[in-house]
C-alpha cells in the first residue's frame, strides 16, 4: 500500500509503483512468484466522473479505485406538467 501512488491530474488517473529496493540480482531463485517490477499506468477519464469523490481500497492484494458519476451528469427524470 505504501509503495503505490495514485494521482488525479485533471482528467487523468495515474497509478504508479516503485519498490523501495530492487531484488538483488546475484541471488539464485527457484521460483520468484509475482513479479515486483515498477510500473506507471495512466488512464484518461470522462468528464462525467466526479474526481473529488474518488476512493481507493486494497483488499487481499487487489487495488480497487472507485470514481462515481458527477451528480449533474446523472440521468434526470422529468415530470410531465
Amino acid at each position: 500500500k505504501s509503495d503505490i501512488d495514485i494521482t488525479l491530474e485533471g482528467e487523468t488517473l495515474r497509478v504508479s509503483y516503485k519498490p523501495e529496493k530492487e531484488l538483488e540480482s546475484d541471488k539464485i531463485f527457484i521460483h520468484r512468484g509475482i513479479a515486483r517490477r515498477s510500473f506507471d499506468l495512466a488512464w484518461k477519464l470522462s468528464n462525467d466522473l466526479d474526481m473529488n469523490k474518488a476512493t481507493a481500497t486494497m483488499d487481499r492484494g487487489l487495488l480497487t479505485i472507485e470514481v462515481p458519476f458527477a451528480e449533474e451528469r446523472l440521468p434526470k427524470q422529468l415530470k410531465i406538467k
